[in-house]
């Protein structure tokens, strides 16, 4: 038997992702924030080059609406993991889970989506 001919049968079909339903386990809420801060910082180009413009009846353009406008802002003015308190981590989980940055509830780090250190930082640990 000539050995090119043995090969191992792959699944054409198989890609390599995230799952989204697993939880990251027991996070602080700090540790929690410092992920989802460090994805929003690294992606948030997608703000300006995944969106099309606005255009309204009269012509005129516009490149992003209102609300892509306060997700940029929001992610400007994160305070860095070391100075933010609770109550901005909470605020910005919030803003994963229903608010101005839910475009990237589904979006994985490589590890887990963003919906899921929300929810761990909220869920699992009190403030310190």
């Amino acid at each position: 038997m000539n050995p090119l001919e043995i090969r191992e049968t792959k699944s054409r079909h198989s890609v390599e992702f995230a799952c989204y339903d697993v939880q990251p386990g027991k996070l602080a809420w700090r540790e929690a924030y410092g992920l989802i801060r460090a994805w929003f910082q690294k992606n948030k180009w997608r703000i300006l080059t995944e969106t099309s413009e606005v255009i309204h009846q009269d012509g005129t353009r516009k490149p992003w609406g209102g609300d892509l406008q306060v997700s940029l802002n929001i992610i400007e003015d994160m305070p860095p993991v070391s100075k933010v308190s609770f109550e901005q981590a909470r605020t910005l989980f919030e803003e994963v889970r229903i608010g101005h940055l839910e475009w990237g509830f589904w979006q994985t780090d490589g590890d887990f989506p963003m919906k899921a250190y929300a929810h761990a930082g909220l869920d699992y640990h009190k403030p310190d």
